[in-house]
């Protein structure tokens, strides 16, 4: 997230790979958030930025190279991601805001099928909430103590994805994405916890 701007290339390449794995609305997430955090801090590159959202779409096309041979090169990828998108707005929204929300932070979603009645998902751990405290509060300490830095946007990360799939129908696999910067934060309070606890033991020796 964080390479030079020559590098350009690669971040559009991982990119562009990214959004082929399902639907691409994450990756619109992810650069965009990015791309605000460098607005901010006045380190955005517009031409390398375009540069690597160029090559992203590139690689992305290169996925449908079947469709455009078959289609003789007729092929209007653009009409057919509005396609996915339409489906998307049609079949993904959910009947409770930000219902991620409460499915991160207690493993339970109402149903938008049947009777419409409370369901719990088996892929969650209670480390899950645990972890949404930490981002929170390490965000504001590292905020606190450095500015808005690297850390902070990272750390950030899983709240504003939450936000983000609020509108969302609830699927635990959508967590998948923000687990690692989510456990991140809660090394980084235990890690600064023991650290201080450590130097107290050793203030009191001496």
């Amino acid at each position: 997230m964080f390479r030079p701007k020559d590098n350009y290339v690669l971040q559009g390449v991982f990119l562009g790979l990214m959004a082929t794995a399902k639907f691409w609305g994450a990756c619109v997430f992810f650069v965009g958030t990015i791309a605000l955090y460098k607005l901010i801090k006045r380190q955005l590159d517009l031409k390398s930025y375009l540069l690597h959202l160029l090559v992203a779409f590139f690689v992305f096309c290169l996925i449908y190279v079947q469709s455009f041979i078959n289609n003789h090169f007729h092929f209007n990828i653009v009409f057919l991601q509005l396609k996915v998108l339409k489906y998307w707005w049609q079949h993904s929204i959910t009947n409770l805001p930000l219902a991620s929300v409460m499915l991160f932070t207690t493993g339970f979603f109402k149903s938008w099928w049947g009777n419409h009645g409370w369901l719990r998902t088996q892929p969650w751990s209670f480390f899950w909430p645990i972890t949404l405290i930490t981002s929170i509060i390490a965000s504001i300490k590292t905020l606190r103590k450095k500015g808005l830095t690297k850390e902070v946007f990272i750390f950030l990360i899983p709240v504003l994805y939450l936000v983000y799939l609020g509108v969302q129908a609830p699927f635990s696999r959508y967590f998948i994405l923000i687990l690692p910067f989510s456990y991140l934060s809660l090394s980084y309070l235990l890690f600064d916890c023991l650290t201080k606890q450590s130097s107290k033991k050793q203030k009191w020796v001496f």
